[in-house]
């Protein structure tokens, strides 16, 4: 139980630095390309042959909002995600 809400808080700790990052990038007028890594650009072309083939149209449109977010909101999401997890299990 522990470990779901620590995991959660380090992922959220972890998105909101790579904001915090991006912002600061902005500000500067410079590009921080760390933060807006996607999981499309990560992930081999070829590993990802089976969004299309996913047999709704829903789910391949879930699975490229997945894919194209960028990371800090994939880690800030899977942080919230696990305190809320951890939270409900804890009880």
């Amino acid at each position: 139980m522990f470990k779901k809400t620590f995991m959660g808080g380090l992922l959220l700790v972890g998105g909101l630095f790579f904001l915090l990052l991006k912002g600061i990038a902005g500000f500067m007028e410079m590009d921080f390309e760390a933060a807006d890594l996607t999981l499309e650009a990560m992930i081999p072309a070829e590993r990802l042959a089976w969004v299309d083939r996913l047999p709704w149209e829903i789910l391949q449109t879930a699975a490229d909002a997945v894919l194209l977010a960028p990371l800090y909101v994939l880690l800030i999401a899977m942080g919230i995600f696990l305190l809320i997890l951890g939270g409900i299990m804890d009880k």
